[in-house]
């Protein structure tokens, strides 16, 4: 008598656990089966500010990653190597439980793979190129940036302590996280490493069994080459109309030394200095928005499509990134019925993009039955600026979220849990 080929196992139920890691991304999303097995994958795992109050923190979400996961990862995404999402690999303490978890598939964005092979779609001069430039913008943040130089910048305190905090913020998430990269390398080796990039279907169901995986973002420089400029305004998309980043410190609307202007001497001086200190400063936050904004535009755009469900991962990805998405038709009917969507850039002005949200047609009021879910990690007052319309997480946006949505927000979960538990049945 012959043999029934054995049937792989059916999702039934997802389970995702935002991790609340502060400023970063941590996402545990478990696949639970009609055989009553699980599959595991974690999305990120990093920060850059933990909760107030806690100590030791990311030891703590790490255990407990490893603990709901039995000690054993299926599939590791890595969406781009900012510090925000990969930091927990970078130290013994934390990086050494990642790794003992052995995940069968590490996922990466193109521009992390060492050799750039042909099949990724990307000249391997250009693509070597944009690599090249990605590694030495991380080596000039890690100059400036990292703890044995940042104070560096105490002399600018003086001229805007507010801007230099974020400064130092933003340029320490941009330096090379070498350890982190080398790690998620090795884990990557181990096991299969893929490097993902715009329109590339994900072959994962020996790991994954009745799990789709698109990635949608980033696309290659031959496939867009928006993804090596940087917009500051852009009308449609934004959550409102930014300031051009160039004229972030152009004029100042009260002198800052109304008792010198005009006098002679030494005294002038101080007016002097301080506009020199002020030059600085504007083009060093320069240069850290264009590094910045120059990686959110590497970071993968994932779409887990699981039975009747499908769920959104973009990482950081900015519209640069998104645009090639959003004009691809195939790819908008995809994303119309997105049920869970993980918010971009930890709810940034420019990394929800207003087509993206109007698009999602399970958005509603609260009794709209499959209504979207939203999942927003994030941490007040380190980025942007609230006078300028650029804070994040922007409230504008926030708004949108609770009113036509389920939101997840870290900064609004009741006391300071390692998570907040969300599940989906198929």
């Amino acid at each position: 008598m012959a043999r029934r080929p054995r049937r792989n196992p059916v999702p039934q139920k997802v389970t995702i656990r935002t991790y609340n890691v502060g400023f970063g991304d941590c996402f545990l999303m478990t696949i639970h089966y009609d055989d009553q097995s699980a599959k595991h994958i974690l999305i990120d795992c990093g920060s850059m500010k933990s909760p107030k109050g806690t100590r030791g923190w990311m030891e703590k979400v790490v255990e407990s990653i490893r603990d709901e996961c039995g000690g054993k990862l299926d599939v590791l995404v890595a969406t781009h190597r900012h510090k925000d999402h990969i930091s927990a690999f970078s130290s013994d303490s934390t990086g050494s439980i990642l790794e003992d978890l052995k995940p069968e598939v590490v996922i990466q964005p193109w521009t992390e793979d060492p050799d750039i092979p042909e099949d990724a779609h990307a000249p391997l001069a250009t693509g070597a190129r944009h690599r090249r430039r990605l590694a030495l913008m991380g080596q000039f943040a890690e100059n400036r940036f990292d703890d044995g130089n940042i104070k560096a910048l105490n002399h600018l305190k003086s001229v805007d302590r507010a801007t230099v905090e974020k400064l130092e913020f933003m340029g320490a998430d941009n330096i090379r996280n070498r350890k982190a990269v080398e790690r998620l390398m090795r884990m990557g080796a181990a096991g299969r490493a893929i490097f993902a990039h715009a329109k590339m279907e994900l072959d994962l169901d020996r790991v994954l069994p009745g799990v789709a995986v698109d990635a949608l973002g980033p696309p290659t420089i031959e496939q867009s080459e928006d993804v090596t400029r940087m917009r500051s305004r852009d009308d449609v998309e934004f959550w409102h109309i930014n300031a051009a980043s160039s004229a972030l410190y152009k004029g100042d609307p009260v002198d800052p030394f109304p008792s010198v202007a005009g006098s002679r001497g030494r005294r002038d001086m101080f007016w002097i200095r301080h506009r020199l200190k002020r030059l600085e400063l504007s083009r060093l936050f320069q240069i850290v928005r264009i590094l910045d904004d120059t990686m959110n535009n590497t970071s993968l755009i994932l779409l887990f499509r699981i039975g009747s469900k499908s769920f959104l991962f973009p990482g950081d990805a900015q519209i640069e990134n998104w645009r090639f998405a959003l004009n691809d038709p195939e790819v908008m009917d995809k994303l119309k019925d997105v049920d869970v969507y993980k918010v971009g850039h930890h709810g940034s002005l420019n990394a929800t993009p207003r087509t993206l949200w109007e698009h999602f047609a399970n958005k509603g009021g609260k009794r709209k039955r499959n209504r979207l879910t939203t999942l927003l990690s994030t941490l007040d007052g380190k980025h942007g600026h609230v006078e300028r319309k650029t804070e994040v997480p922007r409230r504008t946006l926030v708004n949108a979220l609770e009113k036509s949505s389920n939101l997840v927000h870290t900064q609004e979960l009741p006391g300071v849990p390692l998570f907040e538990k969300s599940e989906f049945e198929l």
